[in-house]
């Protein structure tokens, strides 16, 4: 059973700050509470280490970006052994609604005959994870456009 989670948020700061707080790998920890760290760059076809919290676990996860589209796409999927059962990709888009705000949505689809298991086991750290990083998003997005 495929599994898909979805966040949205209206963001007061204009999609090219969403987007730029999203592609700064290196201050992840500053705003994002499910990913401490990303090695890797921004770029279509890179590989990216994903440094995740879950619970007291700290688990590395393999993914390769596949789209960024600035301002409107930032697309990665998960790489590694147990991607022959369950395949995970995460997409999120910066819909703008006006030159100071925007839509930001964050889907996770799981798919594989592995991803009931996958849903057993993280299903609470991917909801959750998915959720505060969407409002850490939107918090470090606004702080940055009040600044500016």
């Amino acid at each position: 059973m495929p599994l898909h989670y979805i966040e949205e948020r209206t963001i007061d700061a204009p999609a090219e700050t969403v987007f730029d707080v999203i592609a700064d790998f290196p201050n992840y920890a500053e705003w994002n509470p499910w990913i401490e760290r990303v090695e890797g760059k921004p770029e279509p076809g890179t590989d990216l280490v994903v440094d995740s919290v879950m619970g007291n676990r700290r688990p590395k996860f393999r993914h390769r970006m596949l789209t960024a589209d600035r301002p409107y796409v930032f697309h990665w999927c998960d790489l590694g052994w147990f991607t022959l059962f369950a395949k995970g990709e995460r997409k999120r888009t910066i819909e703008p609604v006006t030159d100071t705000q925007c839509v930001y949505r964050v889907e996770l689809n799981v798919t594989g005959s592995g991803s009931g298991l996958a849903s057993l086991f993280f299903g609470k750290f991917m909801k959750n994870g998915l959720n505060g990083e969407a409002s850490g998003l939107k918090t470090r997005a606004e702080q940055l456009h009040k600044q500016a």
